[in-house]
């Protein structure tokens, strides 16, 4: 029997200000990214993308959306008895790890 999906708790405001300034192919792949992430968010379910966090966040895990220089991270939490989803950030490599 396969175990349901996680769902999306929450987006927080500054990943919807983020997104009110995005180009649209940017949205999409950002859809594209919750949907994979909610059909596994654990570095198990997918290595390539997914990475546990360390440090100072406050949020567990980070889903690698483009590569290279300006690729952008979606930082996120998983309530694994909620079965559900807390975006945090969403912004370019560089920025989205500055406190």
């Amino acid at each position: 029997m396969k175990t349901p999906r996680f769902t999306i708790k929450t987006v927080h405001s500054r990943v919807a200000r983020y997104l009110k300034r995005c180009e649209k192919r940017v949205l999409v792949e950002f859809e594209e990214a919750l949907e994979h992430i909610c059909s596994g968010p654990f570095p198990s379910d997918d290595p390539v993308h997914i990475t546990h966090l360390k440090g100072p966040f406050h949020c567990s895990y980070r889903y690698m959306l483009t590569k290279g220089k300006h690729g952008l991270r979606i930082l996120y939490d998983v309530d694994v008895k909620a079965r559900e989803i807390t975006v945090y950030e969403f912004e370019p490599r560089g920025d989205v790890y500055k406190a």
